[in-house]
């Protein structure tokens, strides 16, 4: 060998934290972050689609409050109507 003396790096604490706070809990915090961001989305875009659900059960069951259906099929449809209206917690 050539004879050179390597000299060890001492870091300060600090340092150290500091690297394991920027290079491990970061990534993690972004993941949670994420997470939560992409489930607001999903509740909201759930929330809609209720919405728009909702728009035509109501209609579908007024029409039918207004006017009974005269077939076994018909009332079939109706109280099934019906019950989707409140399973969805459409207004009434």
């Amino acid at each position: 060998m050539s004879g050179r003396a390597y000299r060890s790096v001492r870091l300060p604490v600090y340092v150290v934290l500091v690297w394991v706070v920027v290079g491990f809990v970061s990534p993690i915090l972004a993941v949670v972050a994420a997470v939560k961001i992409s489930s607001a989305r999903a509740a909201d875009q759930q929330a809609q689609i209720t919405r728009a659900l909702c728009a035509v059960v109501v209609t579908m069951d007024d029409a039918y409050r207004e006017t009974p259906a005269s077939t076994a099929a018909g009332r079939n449809l109706q109280a099934s109507i019906a019950e989707l209206r409140h399973g969805l917690r459409c207004p009434e």
